[in-house]
C-alpha cells in the first residue's frame, strides 16, 4: 500500500469517526470503540497485507 493509499485510508476513518460521533446515543450500538478501530486499522495499515474480519477483536 502506498502513501496516497494509506492517507485516503486513514481520511476515510477519521470521516467514520467524526460521523459516528454525531450520532445520539440511541443510534450507537457498537462492538468495538472508535478508538480500538482506529487502532486495529492502523496495524492493519503497517502491516500492508489485507485484513479480514476475524482481526477485529469485540469491546470488552
Amino acid at each position: 500500500m502506498d502513501r496516497q493509499t494509506r492517507r485516503e485510508h486513514f481520511e476515510r476513518i477519521c470521516a467514520l469517526r467524526d460521523a459516528y460521533g454525531r450520532l445520539g446515543p440511541a443510534d450507537t450500538t457498537s462492538v468495538i470503540t472508535i478508538e480500538r478501530a482506529i487502532s486495529w486499522a492502523s496495524r492493519v495499515l503497517a502491516r500492508s497485507i489485507p485484513a479480514t474480519a476475524a482481526d477485529v477483536k469485540p469491546a470488552g
